[in-house]
């Protein structure tokens, strides 16, 4: 009897990983396609996973995301030369053959007495993830300046900065090869968090996320705001005076929200989403060749 029991437990609970799986490929979604404008193609060349607005029409493109170990670059989008697309020249680089590897979420800090803008990018080497930090010269240069990693960093996805070498960042995978990465997707279990680095080391200031994908601040910097890409949500966390994260709301969007971007004047939210999850499992959608700006 027992182990008739127990299987019918096993077989109950393979059933509700295929319901699950089938609701998370979106298998039944319908959608409706909206056209607000003029969409240009700029780029079809490099795996552009993340980019954030410099000031004066100047935009920074984090180019060359893979899972191979290959290493990445940036690009800069000048919307006041015709879109001009180019190569960023960085200098001071460190003599690394996995610097700057699958460059992902990126963010910037702008020092509020000299205006110098400093920028962090999340890179996936094969061993540990790395934040590289670059000082920003002139829209065709960076300066390297260093590289910040920390053993609780596993594999982030994006990060905002709310003072010089202090963030919070998105941890979304606990392993690091794309087949595991790819398992850990399917099951969607809320194992994953986000954590505050305050200059010397990271701790987990907020957890139970299916994969914390963008992430950003107000413009007050009081609230934070996560996308759970696993749970298609988007969850606002109030910040307290000691860097710590409280859960304010949640709001279930129904759809895989990627990367966010907070208005500076009006804070307002503008993000990016995957309405059909299953299309992003697509061979050709993981080739970074086909991405574009």
């Amino acid at each position: 009897m027992w182990d008739k029991i127990g299987l019918t437990i096993v077989l109950c609970f393979i059933f509700q990983v295929i319901i699950n799986y089938r609701a998370w490929f979106d298998h039944d979604k319908h959608i409706h396609k909206h056209t607000p404008g003029q969409c240009e193609t700029i780029s079809e060349d490099g795996g552009s996973e993340d980019l954030t607005h410099l000031g004066d029409g100047i935009i920074l493109v984090t180019s060359g995301f893979n899972f191979d170990g290959v290493p990445g670059r940036f690009k800069v989008l000048d919307l006041n030369q015709n879109n001009l697309l180019s190569d960023v020249t960085l200098t001071n680089v460190p003599d690394r053959k996995d610097f700057m590897v699958a460059p992902h979420g990126m963010t910037i800090w702008k020092d509020p007495h000299t205006g110098q803008i400093t920028v962090y990018v999340i890179t996936h080497p094969l061993e540990e993830d790395r934040i590289e930090v670059f000082e920003f010269l002139h829209p065709g240069t960076l300066k390297y300046i260093k590289t910040i990693a920390d053993p609780s960093f596993r594999y982030t996805n994006d990060l905002v900065v709310v003072d010089k070498d202090r963030f919070y960042i998105t941890q979304c995978f606990y392993f690091r090869d794309a087949f595991k990465i790819a398992i850990e997707n399917r099951l969607s279990l809320p194992f994953r968090k986000v954590l505050f680095y305050d200059g010397s080391a990271a701790r987990e200031v907020a957890s139970g996320f299916a994969m914390p994908n963008g992430i950003n601040i107000s413009p007050d910097k009081r609230m934070l705001y996560v996308a759970d890409w696993g749970k298609k949500q988007l969850i606002g966390l109030k910040r307290d005076n000691s860097d710590n994260l409280e859960k304010a709301w949640t709001v279930d969007l129904q759809t895989g929200i990627d990367n966010i971007e907070v208005d500076p004047d009006n804070g307002d939210l503008c993000w990016g989403v995957i309405p059909s999850r299953g299309k992003s499992c697509h061979p050709a959608f993981l080739d970074p060749h086909r991405s574009f700006v």
